[in-house]
């Protein structure tokens, strides 16, 4: 664990353009009346809770519960297209094999990107974004609202770009390493 305030430029501007995503994917929704009601927007406010897990994690320099973070919220992705598609079967009966393979796809991901090889882990959200959350947009999904899957689109994508940035720190970390100096 790095010293309390050692704070890098590169995470805390990656850190602030991932808030600021997410903020705006919040702003995507329609309504916040009964955010408990509808999985998508409890999804949202777990975005907002990773958010500030990351930052939480980039000041006390917690690089394992980040990378762990990073694994939960990948893995996770997939369950919110299977609750919404569960909540409406019969109007989706059709969809229930894309989104159980959205959760061994995305799962594998996980595993493979938190037990391996990070950048599965970023190459996995990013994928989400461009590839699910496009897909599902496009194909106008009957059970995921399209401010969702924009919203989540834009956050895959802003999350993925900080990760990347944080991969140097997560390899020195898994070897044992002080974390690469910042060269801003």
């Amino acid at each position: 664990i790095a010293r309390r305030g050692s704070w890098k430029s590169e995470p805390v501007v990656g850190l602030t353009l991932l808030t600021i995503a997410t903020l705006g994917a919040l702003w995507l929704a329609p309504s916040w009346q009964d955010p408990f009601e509808d999985i998508c927007h409890i999804a949202s406010l777990l975005a907002l809770l990773t958010v500030v897990i990351l930052w939480i994690t980039q000041a006390y320099g917690a690089v394992r519960v980040e990378v762990g973070t990073a694994a939960l919220f990948l893995f996770g992705m997939p369950g919110v297209y299977f609750i919404a598609w569960a909540r409406q079967p019969a109007s989706s009966s059709g969809w229930l094999w894309v989104e159980l393979g959205g959760f061994a796809l995305f799962g594998g991901f996980t595993a493979v990107g938190y037990f391996r090889n990070p950048w599965f882990l970023i190459i996995g959200i990013a994928a989400h974004g461009f590839a699910w959350d496009s897909w599902h947009y496009f194909t106008a999904t009957p059970y995921i609202p399209r401010w969702y899957t924009i919203g989540c689109l834009i956050l895959d994508v802003a999350l993925s770009g900080y990760l990347a940035i944080r991969v140097p720190v997560w390899r020195a970390y898994a070897n044992g390493q002080a974390a690469p100096r910042s060269t801003g």
